[in-house]
């Protein structure tokens, strides 16, 4: 697994549901469709579950903030972490411990694996 930077967007501007990183790389969090009351856009840090605000506690400027849109690519996985019959725990980035295999994902959780069965 491995991210990539598509490109370097405004906060506002980025999609909801897609993952973003600081400039600086150093905070990875994901925007969701909602914003606050005061207008700020609830995006959440996926290390810490807490609310994105890009070292700011302005709305208006958190929502024009320079983020780089990343992409989770998974191609490189190692076949024993995609085999559901090895895996007995996956760890999901959204911090829910279910399965998250590819053929039986949950929530739209995508996890790996972290602790395999031996055979």
């Amino acid at each position: 697994m491995e991210l990539i930077v598509k490109k370097k967007t405004k906060l506002c501007d980025l999609e909801a549901g897609k993952l973003f990183m600081t400039p600086d790389m150093e905070c990875l969090a994901v925007k969701s469709e909602y914003t606050t009351e005061q207008g700020a856009i609830e995006a959440i840090i996926v290390g810490s579950g807490e609310m994105f605000w890009g070292g700011t506690s302005d709305p208006k400027v958190q929502r024009v903030l320079d983020v780089l849109e990343v992409e989770v690519i998974w191609d490189n996985i190692p076949e024993d972490t995609r085999s559901r019959d090895k895996c007995i725990f996956y760890d999901c980035y959204q911090g829910r411990h279910k399965c998250t295999h590819r053929d039986a994902m949950s929530n739209r959780c995508y996890g790996v694996c972290v602790r395999y069965a031996e055979k």
